[in-house]
């Protein structure tokens, strides 16, 4: 499940007390959060984007050390060019 501005993740079926690594991909690089499952084997990561194609975030992933993963493509890429906001070069 996921809350689209600012992002928040919510994963569920994790181990139980395992440490996740949460990474969301932007346009302009990646931002990570690491948490731990609660003990039904859920988190909830938040992070400071929205999601968009363009500029926010597009994809974003979770890596138990235990062994549990799971992906998610957040954005369809779009069949348009991405205008910059005024002001940046």
């Amino acid at each position: 499940m996921l809350d689209r501005a600012p992002l928040v993740l919510l994963g569920t079926g994790f181990v139980p007390a395992e440490r996740v690594q949460v990474t969301v991909v932007t346009r302009g690089g990646e931002l990570v959060r690491r948490t731990r499952a609660s003990q039904r084997g859920r988190f909830v990561a938040r992070f400071d984007t929205v999601v968009d194609a363009c500029h926010g975030a597009r994809r974003a992933t979770a890596v138990g050390r235990r062994g549990s993963k799971v992906s998610i493509v957040l954005e369809r890429p779009v069949e348009r060019e991405c205008v910059e906001p005024s002001g940046v070069p």
